[in-house]
């Protein structure tokens, strides 16, 4: 398939995260985004340095991070190593389209990510 005709990851079949993975990274991403939060609530209540109140944009990277990859099913680590977890085993990613697939994905997941915590540590920074 070429790129255009992929809607989603897994019209592709480039993938490289079993179940467990998945459901391992949306509990990652939630709990990163409550602690998160908690740190904004902490730093509001209590009085910080400016500097200070920036810091749960780390916790809510991470959680966008980990809801991104559960979403997409791919691993942005295992993406650029060119490894696959779809199965029970780590295997290389054979295919060269998908292993370009996954790596831009991964890019995308991130930047994403990053953009994402930025601009809620901004806003909650801000309130």
């Amino acid at each position: 398939m070429s790129d255009t005709m992929c809607t989603s990851p897994a019209d592709c079949g480039c993938q490289n995260l079993n179940d467990y993975e998945v459901k391992k990274r949306k509990i990652m991403g939630y709990g990163s985004l409550v602690i998160a939060f908690a740190l904004v609530g902490f730093t509001k209540l209590s009085e910080q340095p400016d500097w200070v109140a920036l810091m749960p944009a780390i916790p809510f990277f991470f959680g966008y991070l980990n809801l991104g990859q559960a979403k997409t099913r791919t691993c942005v680590l295992l993406a650029f190593v060119e490894k696959d977890k779809s199965g029970d085993q780590l295997l290389p990613v054979s295919d060269r389209a998908t292993s370009r697939r996954l790596k831009k994905r991964s890019a995308k997941i991130i930047l994403g990510a990053a953009a994402l915590a930025a601009l809620t540590a901004a806003l909650c920074w801000k309130v």
